[in-house]
This record gives structure tokens, C-alpha cells and sequence, in this order.
């Protein structure tokens, strides 16, 4: 499989940090270049340095898995 150009990265890490899950994101890219949820969890830990470049909003940084967190019986 081919490289990702550098462009294509930064849009998926873009729409990750505006706030898509990594499977929207890896959804919303495939258009372009068919990559995987997985692919952008690695370029997030590859260029997370880089995510002041791609600031959106007023967290600088936001640390996101995808589950679901149970406080007192309730989603939280």
C-alpha cells in the first residue's frame, strides 16, 4: 500500500480533534484514500506534537478513546 500524503494526515487528525471518532474520521477520508480507524489512532500518537498546528476550539489538547465510562450506574 502507498504512503498517505502528509495533507491527507492532517485533515484525518483535523477531524479527529474537531471532534469525529477515529471510525467517522477513517469514514470521511475514504473517499480519498481508503485507511483505517486504526490508522489514524497511529498518526494521533506519531504527530500528537504537532495537534497545536491543528488547535480547533478552546482545548489545546483532548485525550479521547472510544468507551463508554460508567459513574454511579449512569453513562457518563
Amino acid at each position: 500500500m502507498d504512503r498517505t500524503p502528509l495533507a491527507i494526515v492532517a485533515y484525518a487528525l483535523y477531524l479527529y480533534l474537531s471532534g469525529l471518532s477515529l471510525r467517522k474520521g477513517s469514514r470521511a477520508i475514504s473517499f480519498f484514500y481508503p485507511r483505517s480507524h486504526q490508522s489514524i489512532w497511529r498518526w494521533l500518537h506519531r504527530f500528537g506534537s504537532l495537534s497545536e498546528a491543528l488547535y480547533v476550539g478552546k482545548v489545546k489538547v483532548a485525550v479521547v478513546d472510544e468507551r463508554t465510562v460508567i459513574i454511579n450506574g449512569e453513562e457518563a
